[in-house]
């Protein structure tokens, strides 16, 4: 009869809903091909095997924060900001990989969007969405402990997102989560498995450490004593 047409289709239509709602919840697995990362700017020699790679998300769009000194882990908050999240954290295996140290091939799997809400990171002031911008760091002289790597002063970091120079660089941000297969690449001019590349990393060094800042203030202060004992004397 009409009536069960009616019944029918109106559970038809809930149950799709039900369906794609669980969909918009699904994985995604990004292949994240880094063709050659270096130490520094000035150095063309590979990033060593096990030195620490961060993949984090910029939630608001707002640009990425410099990395903090302390303990880093996935789901943590990037630089101090409340807006930037680590979705990923591996180490370096091109060596492994390719034979080639500094390359690196990595795929993250089933990673869930809904794994890092402002329900899951109170302090976070975004839920990572499609559209955020995604951006890699790699540190040459810390090396990857899985689960809680240390973040050190006056450690030398590179990193590549949307801002950064390159072909690819437009294409880092974040998928739909139901996408499957999604790959950020990162091809350098001196490519060792790409054809070709065009990408710019850029550098920057972690802040120091409070003790070096410490050492820093002695010596001025020392400076100081010396230059105004030197005064007095000519002075008299």
């Amino acid at each position: 009869s009409t009536f069960f047409k009616m019944k029918f289709r109106t559970l038809t239509i809930l149950l799709g809903s039900l369906l794609l709602g669980r969909a918009a919840q699904g994985a995604v697995t990004f292949e994240i091909g880094a063709d050659w990362l270096t130490a520094n700017s000035s150095n063309n020699s590979g990033l060593p095997d096990g030195s620490v790679i961060f993949f984090v998300a910029d939630t608001t769009n707002s640009g990425f924060s410099a990395p903090s000194l302390g303990h880093m882990s996935v789901g943590s908050l990037w630089g101090g900001s409340t807006n930037d999240v680590v979705l990923a954290e591996f180490a370096a295996n091109g060596n492994s990989n390719f034979g080639t140290a500094g390359v690196q091939d990595t795929v993250i799997s089933n990673l869930n969007y809904s794994n890092f809400t402002t329900t899951t990171i109170p302090t976070l002031a975004a839920n990572v969405a499609p559209g955020d911008d995604v951006a890699l760091f790699w540190f040459s002289s810390i090396s990857d402990t899985n689960s809680d790597t240390l973040i050190t002063g006056n450690a030398v970091y590179g990193y590549f997102d949307t801002l950064s120079t390159g072909s690819d660089a437009a294409s880092w941000v974040l998928p739909n989560d139901v996408t499957t297969g999604t790959n950020f690449n990162f091809a350098s001019s001196n490519a060792q498995i790409f054809p070709t590349g065009s990408d710019v990393a850029r550098f920057a060094t972690t802040i120091p450490e409070p003790s070096t800042y410490a050492l820093i203030g002695g010596l001025c202060a020392l400076g100081f004593t010396k230059f105004r004992r030197q005064r007095v004397k000519v002075t008299a």
